[in-house]
């Protein structure tokens, strides 16, 4: 039988009256699928490396979670992972309860002394938005707190919520 000669690997059904059947099964010896083991990972000190043993999580969207980290600061809450570019809301529901945050590290930038380009790099904060806070704080002398941003309509309440974390007064 030539399909038998040229593919070993297809197995050939056999009815008792008619020989070998039109339906055909293949058998392919293949690894067994195990899928990857729960792990708990604090998530602003861990490198990509780490970040791929995470269920749901590879070599594609680990480096982008590391990318994010390093420009935002570090994470004050799991739900910022939505923000990475690949994550979606499926996988993050999987992903969320593998980590955990220590927010110690959080790197704050000085408003008071970094210049535009430097606050226009952070996510939150928007070049223009950048500009007119040194603009501002040239012209004022400093900033004390986020109220005088928001009261200077600089930024926005929540815009100053979500950058707080972030930034220091000194």
């Amino acid at each position: 039988d030539y399909y038998r000669r040229t593919y070993p690997e297809a197995a050939v059904a056999r009815t008792p009256d008619t020989g070998p059947s039109h339906r055909r099964s293949f058998h392919r010896a293949s690894a067994a699928y195990t899928p990857k083991a729960l792990v708990f990972i604090e998530i602003n000190g861990a490198e990509s490396a780490a970040l791929c043993t995470v269920r749901a999580l590879g070599p594609v969207i680990s480096p982008n979670i590391v990318r994010y980290r390093n420009r935002l600061g570090g994470f004050v809450n799991l739900s910022q992972l939505t923000e990475v570019y690949g994550i979606t809301e499926e996988n993050f529901e999987e992903i969320a309860q593998q980590f955990f945050i220590d927010t110690t590290g959080i790197q704050k930038i000085d408003i008071n002394f970094a210049s535009a380009n430097s606050l226009g790099k952070h996510p939150y904060i928007s070049r223009s938005m950048a500009e007119r806070i040194v603009r501002a704080r040239n012209m004022k002398g400093g900033w004390n707190n986020l109220r005088e941003l928001i009261d200077t309509d600089i930024l926005l309440p929540d815009e100053a919520e979500k950058v707080s974390p972030y930034v220091v007064f000194r």
